[in-house]
């Protein structure tokens, strides 16, 4: 029998695994796993091929780091990671989401998400680890934001 695909929250030494993961696939930001944070994996056996992160302060949540591995797409998997994410925000009292993305804005809106202005996520955010490092290398400029309550949220059914 083949294990199913689970998604689970990462923790010390699975921080560590996640790292390589993003590492190998060319996107590991310096601020990796700065707190505040959260990070959940897709994880095939015992093999990472997914991961989404989150940043908060206050009520307000920034997603980071939403990747799966592209033998693994198409298998619903960012949607599974997302609502982990969305639920695991929820429980934790965040009633807003925010991210930066230059090219999933697409993926995003089918999600619920819609642009908002760099400033004003920027702003939510500000403390925290990627919106700190952004404003550092003086790179927002190049970012489109986007936004969705959790509150009136539409989530599609999750993979089974």
């Amino acid at each position: 029998m083949i294990p199913a695909i689970h998604i689970t929250e990462l923790f010390d030494e699975r921080l560590q695994d996640a790292r390589a993961f993003l590492r190998r696939q060319g996107r590991l930001p310096a601020d990796f796993a700065q707190p505040p944070c959260r990070y959940w994996a897709a994880c095939d056996s015992d093999q990472i091929v997914g991961t989404i992160g989150l940043e908060w302060q206050g009520a307000a949540g920034l997603v980071r780091l939403a990747f799966v591995r592209p033998s693994h797409r198409s298998r619903r998997l960012g949607l599974a990671l997302y609502h982990r994410l969305a639920s695991d925000a929820l429980c934790m009292g965040l009633t807003e989401l925010y991210l930066f993305s230059t090219g999933a804005g697409g993926y995003w809106r089918r999600l619920g998400f819609a642009s908002c202005p760099v400033a004003e996520a920027a702003g939510k955010l500000a403390n925290t680890p990627q919106v700190r490092d952004h404003t550092a290398r003086n790179t927002l400029h190049h970012e489109q934001a986007f936004h969705r309550s959790l509150l009136t949220r539409r989530m599609e059914a999750a993979p089974a």
